[in-house]
């Protein structure tokens, strides 16, 4: 009897222990299935940070190289080309002529930016490219055969009109990134036009009146290429660049992608006729039944239905959240102006495009007044500076561009995003022209001491090289935001918009600095309405920049393809901007 219920609670336990042997390995498989689907949802939200592709990029890098290079080549021979035209005796005026030839290329940009960007949207971003760098070859070599001075505003009128690459660069970059490399792949605009103007000025100033610079090494070339280079002194460098604007043409026909998948030149020549999902549905529906056919189709409206209604909910979300209503389904403006363009979708875009066009004059100006300033006499409150002695301050502007746009730029944008990067650049920016009139205390004459003149460099490098840091992010933080408020479709509106906007801002810079330095020179008033003044003002319109900012939304930081997809999956924009900041923080 004993034995038996012996045998009865062994073999309770043996059973028990089973149990929770099986309900252990069962809480250990449910575990395993939560961490998966944890692990699963987690690489969904926060996936890794995209590839750069590096083989797009390295194309377009090239094209815009070469663009930059037919504008930064003008710096170092500029000056001696209006001197050989013989339009006017008085070195004093080089710089009134020399501004008018500037701006004709601007005054074109004007006209033709918004024009490339809409086609670039409707045709496609390839054909733009390829036709914008053969276009300013052309105009470019037309340049170097300028024996006149409306011949030479003439051609780089041209160049304006036909090159609107520019934006339409900005708009590429925008459709091979996201949120994850936007900013890497952003810099790359500072960083060609850091050594754009490292290399320009050496082709200009190397290649250009090599009769006049080199007069033993031409007698070694036949007596009629030195006639002809005698009565085309500045052919070489715009030829040199003129070549490797059409091997560009060469290099975008073979390996440059269309990246604008709604575009002409998408859908008539890179999408198959075989790979067409239309013609592949269609040749579905046609081998069912006709039941099978009816069902198809019954389920086909209904989710095009759902499609349709949940993006209706995504722009109210969207629209709500820039400042926008809804009046059947199409958003205007909340002060009843009517109907707009996506661009004009809340204060964003356009805010945007101004923010740009700020960055651009401030620049210019600056760039203008530098070498007005550092030219003038001790004794004005200059630095008495040469030329030779400008253009190794400009090369020396141009390094710390390079590697500032290569490391100091993409660590600002990833790190603190693009409109608090704007603000912060603002205000180095800000504190660099307030101090930067101090350096005429050190102005040296030519007699001055190697101790002292090594200071005055050491200081205005400084200066510079801290100014720089913000600009550089500056514009590549704008580029972002510009990228960032509106979807692939508009950007190239987008862009030709603020690239015209730009335009007028350059064209206006420099008849604005000119004329405000030239006449706070003189009235000869002591501080603070002395030369300080003018950049005083460069650094007011800063300030009133960063005003502009706060009356931008928070969704600038956010690409607005990627926040539609977000509430695609049912998220609120403060849902959306969160699990970017999440994202964002675990790249880290």
């Amino acid at each position: 009897m004993n034995e038996t219920i012996t045998a009865s609670q062994e073999t309770s336990t043996t059973k028990k222990l089973g149990n929770a042997l099986e309900d252990n390995r069962n809480e250990n498989e449910r575990d395993k299935e939560e961490e998966q689907q944890e692990e699963e949802h987690h690489e969904m939200v926060h996936p890794p940070m995209t590839p750069i592709p590096y083989k797009k990029l390295l194309v377009v890098f090239i094209i815009y190289l070469v663009d930059s290079l037919s504008i930064t080549s003008l710096f170092s021979y500029i000056g001696y080309m209006i001197k050989d035209f013989n339009i006017v005796s008085d070195s004093s005026k080089y710089a009134y002529f020399a501004g008018i030839l500037a701006s004709s290329f601007y005054l074109s940009q004007l006209f033709s930016s918004f024009v490339w960007g809409y086609l670039s949207d409707r045709i496609g971003r390839r054909p733009i490219l390829i036709f914008g760098v053969t276009g300013g070859s052309i105009a470019c070599f037309l340049f170097g055969f300028s024996y006149y001075y409306w011949l030479a505003i003439i051609s780089r009128f041209t160049f304006g009109l036909l090159n609107g690459n520019i934006g339409v660069v900005k708009s590429y970059l925008s459709e091979i990134t996201d949120s994850s490399n936007r900013a890497k792949a952003f810099s790359i605009i500072g960083v060609t036009f850091g050594m754009a103007a490292v290399i320009g000025p050496l082709i200009g100033g190397t290649f250009a009146r090599p009769n006049a610079q080199y007069p033993k090494l031409m007698e070694l070339f036949p007596s009629p290429f030195v006639k002809f280079l005698d009565i085309f002194p500045y052919l070489l460098p715009n030829l040199i660049i003129a070549c490797l604007g059409l091997f560009c043409t060469l290099l975008g026909y073979i390996y440059l992608q269309e990246t604008n998948t709604k575009g002409w030149y998408y859908k008539r020549f890179v999408q198959k006729k075989d790979e067409n999902p239309v013609e592949m549905e269609e040749h579905h529906v046609r081998s069912l039944g006709n039941e099978e056919e009816m069902a198809y189709h019954e389920e086909k409206d209904n989710v095009v239905n759902n499609e349709e209604t949940q993006e209706t909910e995504i722009k109210e979300d969207i629209a709500n959240d820039e400042g926008i209503v809804e009046e059947d389904n199409k958003p205007i403006l909340t002060n009843g102006l009517g109907k707009r363009h996506e661009i004009f979708q809340g204060l964003n875009p356009i805010l945007s495009c101004f923010l740009l066009a700020g960055v651009g004059f401030v620049g210019i100006m600056f760039d203008e007044l530098l070498p007005l300033f550092v030219m003038l006499p001790v004794e004005q409150h200059g630095l008495n500076f040469t030329p030779f002695d400008i253009g190794i301050a400009c090369a020396i502007t141009g390094l710390v561009i390079f590697f500032n746009q290569l490391v100091f730029v993409p660590m600002m944008l990833t790190k603190f995003g693009s409109l608090n990067s704007f603000r912060m650049a603002l205000i180095v920016h800000t504190i660099a022209l307030v101090a930067f009139p101090e350096v005429s205390w050190l102005g040296c004459e030519d007699d001055a001491p190697i101790g002292r003149v090594l200071l005055l460099w050491i200081v205005l490098m400084s200066l510079i090289a801290f100014r720089q840091l913000g600009v550089g992010v500056l514009f590549s933080s704008s580029f972002v935001m510009t990228a960032n408020v509106v979807t692939n479709q508009s950007s190239g509106v987008l862009n030709g918009v603020a690239n015209t906007i730009l335009a007028i801002a350059k064209l206006l810079a420099p008849v604005v600095v000119g004329t405000l330095f030239s006449g706070v020179l003189g009235l000869k008033k002591s501080f603070p309405l002395d030369f300080r003044l003018i950049f005083y003002f460069i650094a007011l319109i800063g300030v009133i920049l960063l005003g502009i900012t706060f009356f931008m939304k928070k969704t600038v930081d956010f690409p607005k393809e990627e926040l539609k997809e977000y509430l695609l999956k049912g998220m609120t924009i403060e849902e959306a901007l969160e699990e970017h900041k999440k994202k964002k923080k675990l790249r880290k």
